[in-house]
């Protein structure tokens, strides 16, 4: 594969990419030029041409998926950045290229495994604890999930530390915080983790006859308690589960349960028309497009 042909293959993948920053890709945000100075969001993900387009006239950038990687890596060359890219997303460049050779069946060893076990032994008596008690979840449910209290957790989009709780990603060697008195989840960088897993993801594949889509971690969790099976799909999209059942369809019905908010109803109306209902149709899976108001606090 070329460098043209990767670029259209890594180009859809930035929302995915400024999503594992933290970025919420649903309203505009602060410019990532660091010549531009302000104050109020000025910067949005144009879908069309898959850019982050500051809309200021005095500054109007414009930068690709790779473009925000040499920025985010300072020093770091276009092919590089490519090859940041390929391992991010997994891409089989289709052998060796001038400037890169795709690592395959690379085995590295768990980056957050001993800071997660260190959060979920803090939690007990803290205020993390309190804070998932009132959010209804027991003791067991914490223990079970491995939820976590970090007093000076650092938050990139508050720009400060914060006590938060953590919340790991069962099966995979990912996790998330949440201050306790903000709704302002953050994760670690793409860069050094990854590509966001789906939350729960065993849960697809768990013999359960019906799975529910959730966006919140908490909300899949809460789900988890009452009996049911749940996954969450956090800063991934539907995009991620689309990928994952072509690659390993499941026997479970889907219950897509976004949040009641205009962005998840029109997730739901375009899952229900797009390629992710193409998929149930063609396999043993149902989908049902309903708004979350059931069982778990919606403000998580």
């Amino acid at each position: 594969m070329d460098r043209t042909a990767a670029l259209q293959q890594l180009k859809p993948r930035i929302e995915e990419y400024l999503q594992g920053k933290g970025i919420d890709t649903r309203h505009n945000f602060k410019c990532l030029n660091p010549a531009h100075q302000e104050n109020n969001p000025s910067m949005g993900l144009d879908r069309v041409n898959h850019q982050a387009h500051c809309f200021t006239i005095s500054c109007g950038a414009r930068y690709d998926i790779i473009d925000l990687i040499k920025l985010d890596n300072p020093g770091l060359d276009t092919a590089g950045a490519f090859e940041m890219a390929y391992r991010l997303y997994n891409i089989d460049a289709g052998g060796p290229t001038a400037d890169f050779q795709p690592v395959q069946n690379e085995q590295k060893a768990p980056k957050y495994a001993d800071k997660i076990e260190r959060y979920a032994v803090a939690l007990k008596g803290s205020e993390g604890e309190t804070y998932l008690t009132g959010r209804g979840l027991s003791i067991e449910t914490m223990r079970r999930f491995k939820l976590g209290y970090s007093p000076e957790e650092y938050n990139k989009p508050l720009g400060k530390p914060m006590p938060s709780i953590t919340i790991p990603y069962p099966g995979a060697d990912y996790y998330i915080s949440r201050p306790i008195s903000e709704k302002a989840y953050d994760k670690p960088k793409t860069s050094e983790a990854g590509p966001e897993p789906i939350f729960n993801l065993p849960a697809l594949y768990s013999g359960a006859q019906a799975v529910f889509i959730v966006e919140s971690q908490l909300c899949a969790i809460s789900i988890e308690q009452a009996g049911g099976s749940a996954i969450a799909l956090g800063g991934g999209g539907l995009n991620r589960l689309i990928q994952q059942l072509k690659a390993k369809p499941t026997s479970a019905a889907l219950i897509l349960c976004l949040d009641n908010d205009a962005p998840g109803r029109e997730a739901v109306v375009k899952a229900g028309a797009g390629e992710l209902s193409a998929l149930f149709v063609n396999g043993s899976t149902a989908i049902m497009g309903v708004g979350l108001s059931l069982m778990v606090k919606t403000d998580l």
